[in-house]
């Protein structure tokens, strides 16, 4: 499916800007140095600038350069390319594990069966690109192990959406209230459903009606009013028995950076704005890649033309489908930084965003062009991961 992020005002569901807690990945400078004034032997902090994180002078004698210097000439001033400012990477160091599937004694006996019975079973798969393999090698440093396994454990087995079970639960089919689409709707669900099949993220139909333990909703189709497109939207919150009313409200929150925290990044670099280019790289339908738990692939039955499919990947009408992206990103990122010293990558969704030198460029043979180094980087590395992306959206 096309990216969805621009069909939606991410302020209306809860992303956290992390733009005002802006801090780099190593140790903070110590600060009496920075004011000449640290006596300390030895002192716990690195005795470095504050500013361009050069061991060399300290924040007030850099100030001072800055001031006598031409702009041009910064580039010549060590700025600490180890240094790293990307939130999400750090985010992921203190993250706390994600939830597996509910224990059996929490769960509706008759959705347990529905997924363990030999007869249904094709239906329920882990669908993800993700090279899980490569992935999980490059994180055997990170610190939050417990996060990490967690977060693979996702990829290899499914993710848990936090819900829970209430004891008045019921299963219900919300797919009656979808409006049936014609003429170019209709061709454009059809093309979407064959993109869906081809990438197994849908089972092959099932027949014509919900088997015990399973529950639908809605699915529409809705027109950018901006560029014009067809969406498919899942509506996890209809009725008295939605989806979404399995999942508490205090964890639907994702994390989003903007431009104001990449501006605030070139400032601390001190770079010359004229020197340098911004680039952004797109993760093709990234909340996809998500695969879910097989008991919750039973419950994301969709009805198209009165045949019944079972989405098994992340929705993006879930009230936690971008935190669980999220979670995972968080993790690229950090491996992107600290593995591959890829710096000061920001994200925003599916958005991948940063700056470089203008005249660094480096050849990025499957586009047969040259893009910004980092960028060229950046886009080697999802390759080793099995990231899927458009090139017209790099």
């Amino acid at each position: 499916m096309e990216d969805p992020e621009v069909d939606i005002d991410w302020a209306g569901v809860s992303v956290l800007h992390s733009e005002d807690i802006l801090q780099p990945s190593r140790t903070e400078p110590c600060p009496r140095h920075n004011e000449g004034i640290c006596v300390k032997k030895p002192c716990t902090f690195p005795h470095i600038c504050s500013n361009c994180r050069n061991p060399n002078h300290t924040a007030r004698e850099c100030k001072r350069r800055k001031k006598n210097r031409r702009n041009d000439d910064l580039r010549n001033e060590p700025i600490g390319d180890l240094v790293s400012y990307s939130p999400w990477a750090r985010q992921s160091e203190n993250a706390e594990p994600l939830p597996k599937c509910p224990p059996p004694d929490a769960m509706p006996p008759i959705l347990l069966r529905l997924v363990s019975d030999r007869t249904h079973r094709w239906l329920f798969r882990i669908v993800t690109p993700i090279k899980v393999e490569v992935f999980e090698q490059l994180l055997t440093s990170h610190p939050n192990r417990k996060f990490v396994e967690s977060v693979i454990f996702g990829l290899r087995n499914g993710f848990w959406p936090f819900a829970t079970f209430s004891e008045g639960f019921e299963f219900t089919n919300e797919s009656r209230k979808q409006r049936r689409p014609t003429g170019e709707e209709l061709a454009f669900v059809r093309d979407q459903l064959q993109e869906e099949l081809k990438h197994e993220r849908f089972s092959p139909s099932f027949g014509g009606r919900l088997l015990g333990g399973m529950s639908c909703m809605p699915l529409h189709v809705v027109r950018n009013p901006e560029s014009g497109k067809l969406r498919l939207v899942h509506d996890h919150s209809a009725g008295d028995h939605s989806l979404n009313s399995l999942i508490p409200k205090d964890v639907r929150s994702g994390s989003g950076e903007s431009a104001k925290t990449l501006l605030q990044i070139l400032r601390l670099r001190g770079v010359n704005w004229n020197d340098v280019v911004l680039f952004k790289s797109d993760v093709k339908g990234a909340f996809r890649i998500i695969p879910m738990d097989r008991h919750w692939q039973a419950l994301q039955a969709v009805r198209i033309e009165d045949q019944y499919y079972i989405d098994r990947c992340n929705t993006f009408g879930n009230a936690v489908s971008q935190r669980l992206f999220t979670a995972f990103f968080s993790l690229v990122l950090w491996i992107a930084e600290k593995v591959f010293e890829i710096t000061d990558v920001l994200s925003y969704v599916d958005d991948n965003f940063s700056w470089e030198y203008a005249d660094r460029l480096d050849f990025y043979e499957p586009y047969n062009k040259k893009l910004p180094k980092k960028q060229t980087k950046l886009l080697k590395f999802w390759d080793m991961l099995g990231i899927p992306r458009n090139e017209s959206k790099q």
